[in-house]
């Protein structure tokens, strides 16, 4: 097991390189150190040929190549039998989950053999750290986000982490401690039954070979302040979790992401802007960031916008309002703010929060309406939903609504029934217009009862207000109007 970026760079914890000091890069240098990166994996595979797993830096494919060269490409594919690098546990340390959530997705958008890791930090024996108690309190986020990171192979098909890998057993002194062990142990088992069966609400097409096997001194500058950018905005509560490289993307039909905003840089190549320009044009939304300006042919395209990398990463946050999203956060303080993963698990979107300071409020609003997660009581305004999330957060949504204000609740009711496998209860509506999304077996087949006219014993009293839908770009739903009240949302057995 090679750790700390032993074959992947010189500086594996670093933002500057031999190519890149800080302040200019030296794309002259470029060649002979990428050559060095590789002929040490060819050396080492001459006289070595025990299985091999690796750690990685911690920075972002782009990142890596634009400092050090690192030819990521060329190595995952001559054969050396190497495992790809896991997330990476530099967010317990330096708090930067942005840095992990992106460096992850770009190395994980191809993998050699489709090894996809997932790392979890429990003790560290190089110093005296036992990261579960005195890095995370005990919180589980570097859980939840980095598993809620998907990718979509050249099939089509969404892929979460399959292996697991922990840092380390045991801590400094030898010691095993029973309770790191059963502490976080149910966090993964649950981060595993919710892990991602369609793309995420926005999706990352990442130019992996374009990068790094590029001698363009431009597109050094491109990748390595492009994904520094995208670092800062998942730091800043930009929901990017789910990728797919655009190899891959070219391969894929363009149905596959119709339920997704697709996130890219402008400097993939002609084919990727080709095909992400016909998808606009049949309403697929799309963001390219870029430093430079979006193509003139693009001009007028509603359903693409141009984020410039030299901006704040509020201007990102902004556009995504032309898709019907809002994410935004208030405090009378200047603090670091929530990092947010959405993923699709079972026909729900699946919210997982790191809550860096639990004084800001977050106000969210989806195209079908407020989000609601399971067990929250959420005040509306000018209908977005209210939260005031705790450190972690790790839970399903499967309700939205639109309704100007008040406050709205959903909560898991016992079924008391032989009829029903869940009942969910939705209350605080006024003149409601309300999006439930059953889990995936029962998508045409629920049921729906007014619980303030629910007898004692919790016979049903049926509501024929919620209407089965379908829509391609939300899939499958029940929709009511103009409700007020609380009523039950009733899945079936199987």
């Amino acid at each position: 097991w090679l750790s700390n970026g032993l074959g992947f760079s010189a500086h594996p914890w670093s933002l500057v390189g031999k190519i890149y000091d800080g302040r200019n890069f030296y794309p002259e240098k470029l060649l002979k150190t990428k050559n060095d990166v590789f002929k040490f994996w060819k050396l080492f595979r001459d006289e070595c040929s025990f299985p091999v797993e690796t750690r990685g830096t911690n920075n972002t494919v782009g990142i890596d190549y634009a400092t050090d060269g690192v030819p990521l490409y060329d190595i995952y594919n001559s054969g050396f039998d190497i495992t790809p690098p896991p997330n990476s546990p530099w967010a317990a340390i330096n708090d930067n989950i942005g840095l992990e959530i992106m460096g992850h997705m770009t190395r994980i958008c191809e993998l050699p053999k489709n090894d996809f890791k997932f790392r979890f930090y429990i003790h560290d024996p190089w110093w005296v750290n036992s990261p579960w108690y005195d890095r995370y309190n005990s919180s589980p986020y570097d859980i939840y986000l980095p598993m809620a990171i998907s990718r979509i192979d050249e099939s089509g098909s969404v892929q979460s982490a399959q292996d697991l890998n922990i840092l380390s057993v045991d801590n400094s002194f030898g010691d095993l401690p029973d309770s790191c062990v059963y502490e976080p142990l149910p966090h993964i088992l649950k981060s595993e039954t919710d892990s991602s069966d369609e793309p995420a609400p926005f999706v990352l097409v990442y130019p992996f070979r374009e990068f790094t096997t590029t001698n363009d001194s431009n597109l050094l500058k491109e990748m390595y302040f492009g994904d520094r950018f995208m670092v800062d905005a998942i730091n800043s509560g930009f929901p990017l979790n789910c990728v797919v490289s655009s190899d891959n993307f070219l391969k894929i039909p363009p149905e596959t992401l119709k339920k997704s905003v697709i996130v890219s840089p402008l400097q993939v190549n002609k084919e990727v802007v080709c095909k992400l320009n016909k998808m606009a044009n049949n309403g697929c939304g799309v963001i390219f960031y870029s430093s430079g300006l979006i193509p003139d042919d693009f001009n007028g395209n509603k359903n693409i916008v141009s984020v410039n990398t030299n901006d704040p990463v509020d201007a990102l946050l902004s556009s995504i309002k032309r898709f019907g999203y809002e994410i935004k956060f208030q405090s009378d303080y200047t603090l670091k703010l929530p990092s947010v993963a959405v993923n699709r698990s079972n026909n729900a979107l699946i919210f997982s929060v790191y809550n860096r300071n639990t004084t800001t409020a977050a106000y969210l609003g989806f195209p079908l309406g407020a989000p609601v997660l399971d067990s929250y009581d959420v005040e509306l305004t000018e209908g977005k939903a209210k939260y005031v999330f705790p450190k972690c957060v790790h839970n399903e949504c499967r309700v939205f609504v639109r309704q100007e204000r008040g406050v709205v609740s959903v909560r898991e009711a016992a079924p008391v029934s032989g009829y029903y496998r869940r009942r969910i209860l939705i209350s605080g509506l006024e003149n409601a217009t309300v999006f439930f999304f059953p889990e995936t077996y029962c998508k045409q087949n629920c049921d729906f009862a007014d619980a303030s006219e629910c007898t004692p014993d919790s016979t049903p009293v049926y509501s024929d207000l919620w209407k089965p839908e379908y829509d391609e770009k939300y899939g499958y739903y029940y929709k009511a109007e103009n409700i007020s009240g609380k009523y039950f949302a009733l899945m079936p057995f199987d």
